[in-house]
C-alpha cells in the first residue's frame, strides 16, 4: 500500500510516502526481531534541521543501495 500525503504547518509544506499499514509493519519488526531480516546493509544518514538543505541535496545526489535519511530538530 503506497499513500501519499502532504502536511502543512507554518507555511511549510512536507511531502511524504507510507508504503505499509500496520498490519505489515508488525510483520516486518518480528521479521527483524527474530533475525530472519538483516537490516545491516541500510546505511544511516542524518542531518540536524539547520541542515535541511544539505539533506535534500544528498538525497538527489546520493549513491546506490539502501540510505536511509533523516532530519532531526
Amino acid at each position: 500500500m503506497n499513500q501519499t500525503y502532504i502536511e502543512t504547518y507554518n507555511n511549510v509544506s512536507v511531502l511524504g510516502s507510507m508504503w505499509f499499514d500496520r498490519s505489515d509493519i508488525d510483520t516486518m519488526v518480528e521479521m527483524i526481531g527474530s533475525g530472519a531480516v538483516s537490516l545491516s546493509h541500510i546505511e544511516n544518514k542524518s542531518f540536524r534541521l539547520d541542515d535541511v538543505n544539505e539533506a535534500v541535496e544528498f538525497v538527489g545526489k546520493r549513491p546506490g543501495g539502501f540510505i536511509n535519511v533523516v532530519v532531526t530538530p
